[in-house]
C-alpha cells in the first residue's frame, strides 16, 4: 500500500498516510480536522549502462580526426 504526504492549508502540519489509490477517502489534518492538500514526492532515477559517470570509458568521436586529438564536429578535446 502506498505512503502519501499530505501537508494542512490551516496550520501547516505535514504527515503521512497510508492508503490504497482507489481510496478517495477524504484527508484531514489529524491535529486541527483542516483542509489538507497532497505533497508531489518525485522517485529517485536510476542510471544503468555505461557512459553516465566521469570515470567510464567514453567512446572516441566519430568526427574525430585521427592525426590529432582535436575534434572536428564540435568542442571536444579543445
Amino acid at each position: 500500500m502506498p505512503t502519501y504526504d499530505y501537508k494542512c492549508k490551516e496550520c501547516g502540519h505535514k504527515f503521512s498516510v497510508k492508503h490504497s489509490m482507489s481510496d478517495h477517502s477524504m484527508v484531514t489534518c489529524p491535529k486541527c480536522g483542516g483542509v489538507v492538500s497532497q505533497i508531489m514526492n518525485i522517485g529517485g532515477i536510476a542510471f544503468k549502462g555505461s557512459g553516465f559517470y566521469v570515470n567510464d570509458n567514453k567512446g572516441a568521436c566519430p568526427n574525430a580526426n585521427p592525426h590529432s586529438d582535436k575534434c572536428a564536429c564540435c568542442a571536444h578535446n579543445r
